[in-house]
């Protein structure tokens, strides 16, 4: 079952992240959730409902991390204001924008 977040549950949500002033757009498609482009007074995000498990997402986070940490050009996580890496919002988490700029 494909589950559908709207952005007025992204805008609540992100609050844990410490962004309770932002402009949220849904980008069209997603594979792997909704994903929604997030624009606070001072940055850029993307915030992604996702449709697996929290587990799963965590992992794909805790490598996106790790690799922004060695060096590696990521969208590594923006974790909460509690230091977690995703909302129980039915799974929503957030990374930083990167830009339309070629990973290789």
């Amino acid at each position: 079952m494909v589950w559908r977040l709207g952005v007025d549950a992204v805008s609540e949500a992100l609050g844990a992240f410490g962004c309770a002033e932002a402009d949220v757009v849904a980008f069209p498609g997603g594979v792997s959730g909704d994903v929604f482009h997030v624009r606070t007074a001072t940055s850029r995000f993307v915030a992604k409902f996702t449709y697996g498990t929290r587990e799963g997402v965590e992992l794909g986070l805790l490598v996106a991390e790790a690799a922004q940490a060695a060096g590696l050009r990521a969208a590594a996580p923006v974790r909460t204001t509690d230091g977690e890496l995703v909302v129980m919002v039915e799974g929503l988490e957030m990374s930083s924008w990167i830009g339309p700029t070629p990973l290789l």
